[in-house]
């Protein structure tokens, strides 16, 4: 709760540009990257600030201050809950995020219909199948009034689960393997559009690093065994039947998050994930212990205890070792980001190098690294550098990088396809086919140059931006 509170305060701070935003379009992240994982995160922690405010002693009633005890503790828990809702429930819709909403009404009907002392459960009970209908009906109304309210972006996504279905085809039982999603989707998406050039998708297709929703791309990546896997641990947790009220706040805050990984990506965001396995470990307190070994005389072992000890301690050591290794990587690529902006393409690329075997598998970092390499004319090296990035993640922008490595180095064929590549996975983008323009010019195919010209000067982009002008301009002038 102290966490939401802080997110909500960062929010509204942001949101009065008080303190920066961490995107450049959205005005309040809160902490995270976007508005989407701030209210997946106060859709997760909604349950319990709810469950704490309205039944604290039920709760934790072991814990709670006593009329001698510590005033900052009985004020925190008098205050701390109410301060949290209040704070959700005013940011937000500021975050406009309609799945963090479904996931609060769906966590609340959840208690509301599970827990036997509201009086809203009795009720449920004597109109069982017409309360059932109406929840269904309410659920499918709520989807409804939600897609209308952002269109664009709602068939944006049934066309990243379009092609994440074409996916799964392809290795319908075992899947392609963990995190071959983002290596593979864009490829899909060239290829879609490969087939389809007319469809009106392309003025929803971008960019895609996640699916906007977890089951498929499990699918995508582990097959029909690991989602069958995922429904038995998901059918044993829902089958412990308890009435204790902390266990079924932690099954909401689970609801809440299946929820939201429908339609988003909560589990890449690391908070959103340490509340998952937070209420999973409540609901395992409360399961019946199976197949359980006594271990009490081993306990009690000197030797056992030292081994456990030194085990940790070890551990613990590696663990600090390899964690202020990983730090000093970042900061060393912040560095050379840094310098790359300068115009210190040499230095850049040192820095780049140095920390290379800690970001190896950042595809991020292989594309700078990559681009820096083809800015001080390092071709040969930054081909093979993007090549692994592109295993890592295929983007428009690695391909781009890769077709002026080919050109520069005057293997047109292989520039023309990875411009081509480029213009297919993000149709609506101008600059890869603005890149073939020049490259048929270069290769001498002024008739091909013309007729690629022509078609770019007289699109209507979705946004005239300044960019887009210039390079119209700029291919008037070519003729």
């Amino acid at each position: 709760m102290t966490g939401c509170i802080l997110q909500g305060a960062i929010a509204n701070l942001q949101l009065y540009h008080l303190i920066p935003s961490n995107h450049a379009v959205f005005a309040v992240t809160g902490s995270f990257f976007n508005p989407g994982p701030l209210a997946g995160y106060f859709a997760a922690v909604f349950p319990f600030c709810f469950y704490y405010f309205f039944f604290q002693k039920d709760l934790f009633p072991s814990r709670l201050p006593n009329n001698d005890g510590n005033i900052f503790l009985k004020i925190c828990s008098r205050y701390v809950p109410i301060i949290c809702l209040g704070l959700i429930v005013v940011t937000l819709p500021i975050t406009k995020s309609r799945t963090g909403i479904i996931g609060i009404i769906l966590s609340l009907l959840y208690i509301f219909l599970s827990d036997t002392r509201i009086n809203i459960f009795k009720w449920y009970t004597r109109q069982n199948f017409i309360c059932k209908m109406a929840l269904i009906l309410v659920i499918l109304s709520a989807t409804y009034l939600l897609f209308l309210s952002k269109p664009e972006s709602s068939l944006g996504r049934l066309f990243i689960w379009e092609n994440t279905i074409n996916m799964i085809r392809e290795n319908f039982f075992f899947g392609a393997g963990y995190g071959s999603f983002t290596a593979r989707y864009m490829d899909f998406q060239g290829d879609f559009f490969r087939t389809n050039p007319t469809s009106s998708y392309v003025l929803y297709a971008s960019t895609v690093k996640y699916p906007f929703n977890e089951t498929l791309k499990f699918w995508s990546e582990n097959g029909l065994a690991g989602i069958i896997v995922i429904i038995l641990l998901a059918k044993s947790a829902f089958a412990v039947l308890n009435t204790n009220r902390l266990m079924i706040c932690a099954k909401a805050s689970i609801i809440a998050v299946l929820v939201f990984s429908c339609f988003s990506y909560p589990l890449a965001i690391l908070p959103i994930k340490i509340l998952l396995v937070l209420s999973i470990s409540i609901i395992a307190g409360y399961q019946n212990h199976i197949g359980e070994i006594n271990i009490t005389n081993i306990q009690k072992s000197k030797y056992f205890k030292i081994s456990v000890v030194g085990l940790g301690a070890i551990l613990g050591f590696f663990n600090l070792v390899y964690v202020h290794s990983y730090q000093k990587s970042f900061v060393g690529w912040l560095e050379a980001n840094k310098q790359y902006r300068m115009g210190n393409y040499q230095l850049a690329a040192n820095n780049y190098e140095n920390v290379y075997s800690s970001q190896a598998d950042n595809p991020e970092f292989l594309l700078q690294y990559g681009k820096t390499l083809a800015m001080l004319g390092s071709n040969d090296e930054a081909i093979k550098i993007l090549n692994a990035a592109m295993y890592k993640q295929n983007t428009p922008l690695t391909q781009i990088t890769l077709g002026e490595c080919y050109q520069e180095l005057r293997k047109y064929s292989l520039a023309e396809k990875a411009y081509l590549d480029a213009y297919f996975m993000v149709p609506k983008k101008i600059y890869p086919q603005y890149l073939l323009v020049k490259l048929y010019l270069l290769r001498g195919q002024r008739k091909k140059a013309l007729e690629l010209a022509n078609k770019l000067i007289n699109l209507k982009p979705t946004v005239d931006s300044e960019a887009s002008i210039e390079m119209k301009q700029n291919l008037r002038n070519m003729f």
